[in-house]
């Protein structure tokens, strides 16, 4: 189970607000039982907000996660909230529940005569097994794009240019 904070940092205060929920993690949420190698802060890299700061707490349920909010010093949190604040826009912060989902992936198998043929399968950067086709045998040139995938270029592509 993940429990993620979202807060909008206001603009030029956003290594600020990163500062505040790792002291938090480190200053409040251990003294509820947190250790810190059960939460991790996030800041967006591409295609989300500039400002948006993230916080990821790990839980093994839902009762240990209330459990903790319980727990939690309310003098000590109400003080550094205060201090968080003028850092951050109002009405932005957000918690979200993550139930964690675990998918066991088959491994490529061996046919059996009389059995229907599988795909020749590869593994892709992000660990997943991808059935593989004809066509990317024929592939003279495969880079990781910026999220680890292939970006595949063939002969004859023409990259856009930039001025």
């Amino acid at each position: 189970m993940v429990a993620r904070w979202t807060i909008d940092a206001r603009f030029g205060y956003k290594a600020a607000a990163l500062a505040l929920l790792s002291e938090w993690v480190r200053d409040v949420a251990s003294q509820a039982g947190l250790g810190s190698s059960h939460a991790r802060l996030l800041s967006c890299q591409l295609g989300g907000s500039e400002s948006s700061c993230e916080m990821e707490l790990c839980f093994a349920s839902l009762a240990e996660l209330e459990a903790f909010f319980a727990a939690l010093p309310t003098a000590e949190h109400a003080a550094w909230s205060a201090r968080l604040a003028p850092v951050v826009v109002d009405a932005s912060p957000r918690w979200t529940v993550l139930r964690t989902v675990v998918q066991q992936l088959q491994q490529p198998s061996v046919s059996v005569p009389g059995e229907e043929v599988q795909p020749a399968m590869r593994r892709s950067a992000g660990g997943l097994y991808i059935p593989s086709t004809a066509q990317e045998e024929a592939v003279e040139d495969v880079e990781l794009d910026w999220k680890g995938d292939p970006l595949v270029r063939n002969k004859g592509d023409r990259m856009p240019r930039c001025v």
